[in-house]
């Protein structure tokens, strides 16, 4: 595609429409080959998405900011776009899903439960109970720092360090220490928090009175 790189463009930019079916292709075999290889949390249907909104972004005028002249330089600009837009994706994504269930904070590292997660499946708890537990929770993730919040959110969603240090710009061993961190502080403050409530009106056998 070298000796056509530079035509294909001005077509594109030409709305000639069968050079963006080639230009598409290229775009969907490059940014689904990165996808899969660097971002192995990503479902299926957010792939389609990613691509989707790279579609968009380059037909409504993204790739006027391509000044390349050779099929390298367009699969780079491929692979940075292509990155640009999952990060875009999955920022967007965790801000959407800032609620996560408290039972996804509660295992250990090894998928285990914890000690609270064990309280949690404790049948004789009451449903008000449980509310005011899970409020407790969303309260203590408030406490904590954005970023630190930005990572618990990402390991629940299932992303590796490397991938959460790239999409918050910052050292893998920063993901690694801050989630540990950050989680202790979590399930220590809701710990403490619950065995208060359970010491007083919301004891099971306190239905009864």
């Amino acid at each position: 595609m070298d000796d056509n790189t530079v035509p294909l463009i001005q077509g594109c930019l030409a709305n000639d429409s069968s050079c963006w079916k080639v230009l598409l292709h290229t775009c969907t075999s490059t940014s689904t080959n990165i996808l899969r290889k660097q971002y192995t949390s990503l479902a299926s249907d957010e792939i389609d998405d990613v691509i989707s909104n790279l579609y968009t972004k380059l037909i409504d005028g993204g790739l006027n900011s391509f000044r390349g002249q050779s099929k390298y330089e367009l699969l780079k600009y491929f692979n940075i776009i292509t990155r640009n837009e999952v990060i875009s994706y999955l920022r967007q994504k965790m801000k959407r899903d800032r609620n996560p269930s408290l039972d996804q904070c509660t295992e250990d590292e090894d998928g285990h439960d914890s000690p609270l997660q064990h309280l949690l499946k404790d049948n004789t708890l009451r449903p008000d109970t449980i509310t005011e537990i899970n409020d407790l929770y969303r309260k203590a993730m408030g406490q904590l720092s954005v970023k630190d919040q930005q990572i618990i959110l990402f390991k629940i969603e299932g992303y590796t360090d490397s991938e959460i240090a790239e999409l918050l710009d910052i050292p893998m061993g920063t993901v690694a220490s801050r989630y540990n961190r950050a989680k202790e502080l979590l399930q220590r403050t809701l710990i403490a928090a619950i065995l208060i409530i359970l010491s007083g009106r919301n004891l099971p056998w306190m239905a009864s009175l």
